[in-house]
């Protein structure tokens, strides 16, 4: 079937792939790519790969290396593809698994009351309106390396 005739009777465009995983595995991963490669083959004109920051078992490296991977993933793909990486900001959801049970997870919630939650809304550091921080980074970290990550994105 032809992308466009399947998605006239909405309007749509383009395909939005949000993407959670803090490493890449590679079965999610050859998904994915199989999943841009239809889209585009079938006349989608922009696929929005979308990566996280700020996910249990991140680390600076790994961020880096999902820049990386999408560097090499649009070389492989025609055009079309836009991939980004940006924080899961600025909360993990009240009432989340995340958010009840942080530990279990790899988060530490800093935020637990509507107050406390509206305080930080206008914290005048971006990183101290982050209710969480990861087993691996603080919330500063986060904030710095979310940063990084956006800036080597635009390298790409």
């Amino acid at each position: 079937m032809d992308y466009r005739q399947m998605t006239a009777p909405c309007g749509l465009d383009c395909f939005n792939c949000h993407f959670y995983l803090a490493d890449k595995e590679p079965l999610a991963m050859a998904e994915v790519e199989e999943n841009v490669g239809w889209a585009l083959d079938r006349g989608c004109h922009r696929y929005d790969l979308f990566f996280m920051v700020g996910l249990p078992g991140q680390d600076r490296g790994s961020v880096l290396d999902t820049v990386a991977y999408c560097a090499d993933l649009m070389a492989r793909t025609p055009k079309g593809l836009l991939p980004f990486i940006s924080a899961l900001t600025p909360f993990l959801d009240p009432g989340s698994r995340f958010f009840e049970q942080p530990a279990e997870h790899g988060y530490r919630v800093h935020f637990r009351s509507l107050e406390e939650h509206r305080q930080a809304l206008v914290a005048p550091r971006w990183e101290h309106r982050l209710n969480y921080e990861t087993d691996q980074l603080t919330r500063a970290e986060l904030a710095d390396l979310s940063f990084e990550g956006c800036r080597a994105m635009i390298e790409v």
